[in-house]
């Protein structure tokens, strides 16, 4: 079991050591048909330089200062020979794998998420501290030297989604439109992997709770072909924070486009949207308001940015809102109907909504786009 764990960091190296995308695929579809189902999830996520689940709602709370620490006990060495060594080589991760004493130890890759769970259900400083000084200390140098990498954020290997999408998709034979379109449904690496293992990629779909990926708009300089007027509408372009919003069984959850859970952010846009008749996952932008209901600029809404269960005052001083684009759930899984469908469903519920224009063909496309625009500067948006 713990040679699977050697065989990991062989493939990172190996993936670190070769520019060519061919070949970074090549080496992690040979990882990932190696691994168990057990095994995939954690690899999956050490590869792309993650240590928790996409939508785990805690984090490691783990800084380079407490990870040092850690690191000089589990070695021995003084935590200044640590911190000369990281200046020297440029890296905390390569340091240590040369500062470690050398004993035949190794780590099974299915331990590792143990101890990560630890860490992350702890906030006591000195009990992290120990949790991740046993971890240091039972693995290899070069299995410490990733590990720390990817707790501190910086594995750097040049492996992005796509490189790991194509070896997904190479390593348990499926098609690449099939491995993109369930990923964009199931954006922890480490469920979408146990997916492919499966051979259940078709069975991915939109989970109140789980975070789905955001899409995403294309801006064009120039309109290439014409614009078939009657089939295209027109949307404000909002100023605020992109926000996924799941409701189901009493519950709200907050997502921004970075995936990382904001509810704790906005806890009166929660305490409305829990009103809702129905299990929902709503596709919207948080703003902040003036007493009029009228969007203010993003500036004040970083008032209320990473603040995470902000008092009275501060909710007072910087009102917010949650205005919603489109609805991915509604009781069930809408993406496959078309937009004037969902739309429908989405203006049925109690909550605002963006305003929408359609084009009428019978008359000239520029000044229906200025007045658009002018409309929706008159409600404070960005155009």
């Amino acid at each position: 079991m713990f040679r699977r764990m050697q065989r990991l960091v062989h493939a990172l190296d190996a993936v670190k050591a070769t520019r060519s995308r061919k070949a970074k695929v090549a080496h992690l579809s040979a990882l990932l048909r190696l691994l168990t189902k057990e095994e995939l999830p954690i690899a999956a996520r050490l590869i792309l330089g993650r240590v928790l689940p996409v939508g785990d709602t805690r984090t490691l709370g783990v800084g380079w200062a407490l990870l040092s620490a850690a690191a000089a006990d589990a070695s021995g060495q003084p935590l200044g020979v640590l911190a000369l060594k990281s200046r020297e080589l440029g890296d905390f991760g390569d340091a240590l794998e040369v500062l470690m004493p050398a004993r035949n130890r190794h780590l099974p890759l299915l331990e590792v998420p143990k101890f990560l769970d630890r860490v992350a259900s702890t906030g006591d400083r000195v009990e992290k501290q120990t949790v991740l000084a046993e971890l240091i200390s039972r693995s290899a140098p070069w299995e410490a030297r990733y590990l720390v990498k990817a707790i501190l954020g910086e594995l750097r290997i040049g492996v992005q989604l796509g490189i790991f999408e194509e070896a997904l998709a190479d390593a348990f034979g499926a098609t690449l439109d099939e491995l993109r379109k369930a990923s964009a449904l199931t954006p922890d690496p480490g469920a979408l992997a146990v997916l492919a293992h499966e051979k259940r990629l078709g069975h991915a779909g939109v989970i109140p709770g789980n975070v789905v990926a955001f899409m995403l708009a294309t801006p064009a300089e120039a309109v290439k072909e014409p614009i078939e007027l009657a089939m295209t509408i027109l949307e404000d372009k909002l100023d605020g924070v992109r926000t996924q919003a799941h409701v189901w069984d009493g519950q709200v959850r907050l997502f921004a486009r970075g995936q990382d859970d904001v509810t704790a952010q906005f806890p009166e846009i929660a305490a409305s949207l829990k009103q809702l008749p129905r299990a929902v996952v709503l596709d919207g932008e948080v703003i902040a308001v003036r007493p009029d209901g009228l969007a203010r600029p993003f500036q004040a809404l970083q008032a209320r940015l990473n603040r995470a269960n902000p008092g009275a005052k501060a909710i007072a001083a910087t009102p917010v809102a949650f205005v919603a684009y489109d609805i991915l759930f509604d009781g069930e899984s809408v993406l496959d109907l078309p937009w004037t469908a969902r739309r429908k469903r989405l203006e049925a519920l109690p909550l605002t909504h963006n305003p929408v224009l359609a084009l009428k063909p019978d008359l000239a496309l520029d000044p229906q786009l200025d007045d658009a625009f002018t409309a929706a500067r008159a409600r404070g948006n960005e155009g």
